[in-house]
């Protein structure tokens, strides 16, 4: 070692200051590869997965909101399917409605003199399911029986109607003798309808008839 500083101590002044130059540029060099280039190399790695992680983060959230939105949207289409069916019904369910409209008709004041349902009538994308009418009471018993129909939640048609004043002559009694059909819908057209018009609903329309006979 003393060797060593001998030699050096010999070096003229601007070769030892251009040594040391060298031996701290080496140094410099030394540090940025041993240990510099790895912090480097680790804080390049480090933001690379941070910005991944954000994207995904990003990404997540986006998820979760797109399904929140979705489940709204699916949660307004039940609603929505649900309204649907009870104005136009997959299913007859003649029983229920013609109780109303028989009750309603009885609410009213109306004599019911005939309420018959006929078989189902299958049309291009609907059945229709006719019910025959023949009703005895006063133009406010009429209107109001035939403005509660109107008002039905599903879809009920009356047409075909006939009035005559009941009692005969010009001014008669003051009651209506009404004739009318009211006609219903549901979705669909049964398999193998063609050429099978009106049977199907005949079996139910019968049941009808025998409770309102008993």
């Amino acid at each position: 070692m003393s060797d060593f500083l001998d030699t050096f101590n010999r070096i003229p002044a601007p070769q030892k200051a251009l040594t040391l130059m060298v031996i701290m540029l080496a140094i410099g060099l030394l540090f940025y590869a041993t240990l510099y280039s790895d912090v480097s190399s680790d804080i390049e790695t480090a933001n690379g997965e941070k910005t991944k992680l954000l994207k995904e983060e990003t990404d997540i959230r986006r998820k979760v909101a797109n399904r929140e939105e979705i489940e709204t949207e699916l949660a307004e289409l039940r609603a929505r399917k649900l309204k649907l069916e009870k104005i136009l019904p997959e299913k007859a369910e003649l029983p229920k409605l013609l109780q109303k409209i028989y009750g309603q008709a009885k609410i009213v004041g109306l004599n019911i003199k005939k309420f018959e349902p006929g078989g189902e009538e299958p049309q291009t994308l609907y059945t229709e399911i006719p019910v025959a009418m023949q009703l005895e009471g006063t133009f406010d018993e009429v209107a109001n029986f035939f403005y509660y129909i109107g008002r039905m939640e599903r879809i009920v048609n009356v047409k075909n109607i006939s009035m005559t004043r009941g009692g005969g002559g010009e001014f008669g009694t003051g009651e209506l003798n009404v004739k009318c059909q009211a006609i219903t819908y549901r979705s669909g057209v049964p398999e193998g309808a063609k050429g099978k018009k009106g049977r199907k609903g005949k079996r139910s329309a019968r049941g009808f008839k025998k409770k309102l006979t008993k």
